[in-house]
């Protein structure tokens, strides 16, 4: 699918995503045996989920697989908003700014998926950037002015800090840091 995007005219933008596609695909969906980053008969992404239980934190807590729905949805939602984008450009008339919002939300969705889905990845590494994602989540929410929603940012960091804490690693807030990783700028 990225490999025809026939909406996108710029070959080097068309190239570099078909690029940042096959990383992603390379990490996740290799067979057994076809790469050096083939771990027991599986990826490196497979091997990570029999250390989930190596990290503590409360009840439920499954950061492995959380960081992996993550990249699901990102994905997800970056080929969602890559679709709506075409459907804005080929409208008629064409629409002068319209089609902008569409298109940067597929390039922070990619960017973020290709951020937490980085191979080759210590899975600490991988946690940890999970961990900032649920801190983005928490100040986004801490933004609306409805007292629930605020409530909700605050359980979100208490997680997050808990999380962290339980598995030794500082959390800095006002940088968006756990153990040295940072949340990169989406441009905002």
């Amino acid at each position: 699918m990225i490999s025809s995007l026939p909406f996108i005219h710029d070959k080097s933008l068309r190239e570099r995503m078909r690029s940042a596609a096959q990383i992603v695909n390379d990490c996740y969906n290799i067979r057994a045996g076809s790469s050096p980053n083939t771990v027991k008969g599986g990826t490196v992404a497979t091997e990570d989920f029999f250390h989930q239980s190596d990290y503590k934190g409360g009840l439920g807590e499954q950061p492995i697989e959380n960081v992996t729905s993550m990249i699901g949805l990102l994905a997800q939602l970056g080929v969602d908003s890559l679709r709506s984008f075409a459907i804005l450009v080929k409208a008629d008339p064409v629409l002068i700014w319209g089609h902008l919002p569409s298109a940067r939300a597929s390039l922070e969705s990619f960017a973020y998926c290709r951020w937490l889905a980085e191979c080759p990845l210590d899975r600490d590494v991988r946690v940890r950037r999970g961990l900032l994602m649920r801190l983005r989540d928490a100040n986004e929410l801490g933004r609306y002015n409805d007292p629930e929603m605020r409530q909700r940012s605050v359980d979100y960091k208490a997680s997050v800090r808990s999380f962290a804490e339980a598995n030794s690693w500082e959390v800095s807030f006002s940088r968006d840091s756990i153990a040295g990783e940072q949340l990169i700028a989406s441009g905002r």
